[in-house]
């Protein structure tokens, strides 16, 4: 159900022409990310379920789509926590379990709360890495930053990444 307070925030397509869309659906008490995925011809695609995404996130501020069909994305964690998530779907909208913990990373900046930390943008290399970009409010003003997630390169670490701005 789309209501007056929901959004679009992102657009991906992947090789085969699917279009992958995404933002937050609300009704003024409780925002819930979306990701959907249109086929070629513009109807939802039925293979394709992100409703795990809705359980994580409250929106999606970025949103890249792989060439093999992976979804990367991010946004504010439902949980209310500081930082933000990342999140890594497969082709058919589920969580990708390789990815971090359960297909989530969580990614922080010290800032004066949960709510002034953002990431924009996202991108997703040819090995599967993930570059994001965005920044935190803390007292200092304004601190941007860039980081990378190393994705399949690297299976050592549970996909958690905190950063000092300093």
């Amino acid at each position: 159900v789309v209501t007056n307070h929901s959004y679009c925030s992102s657009i991906g397509a992947d090789a085969a022409g699917r279009v992958a869309v995404a933002g937050s659906l609300s009704d003024n008490r409780d925002g819930s990310a979306f990701v959907a995925r249109l086929l070629a011809g513009g109807s939802v695609d039925p293979g394709f379920d992100a409703s795990t995404v809705a359980s994580s996130l409250t929106s999606v501020s970025a949103m890249a789509v792989a060439a093999n069909g992976q979804i990367a994305l991010a946004g504010p964690d439902k949980a209310g926590l500081s930082g933000a998530l990342v999140a890594r779907l497969q082709a058919d909208g589920r969580l990708d379990e390789a990815f971090g913990r359960g297909g989530l990373s969580r990614v922080a900046l010290q800032s004066q709360g949960p709510d002034n930390f953002w990431i924009n943008d996202l991108q997703v290399t040819s090995k599967g890495a993930i570059t994001i970009g965005g920044g935190a409010w803390n007292q200092q003003g304004p601190q941007p930053f860039l980081a990378r997630l190393l994705g399949d390169a690297s299976r050592s670490g549970p996909g958690l990444l905190g950063v000092r701005v300093g």
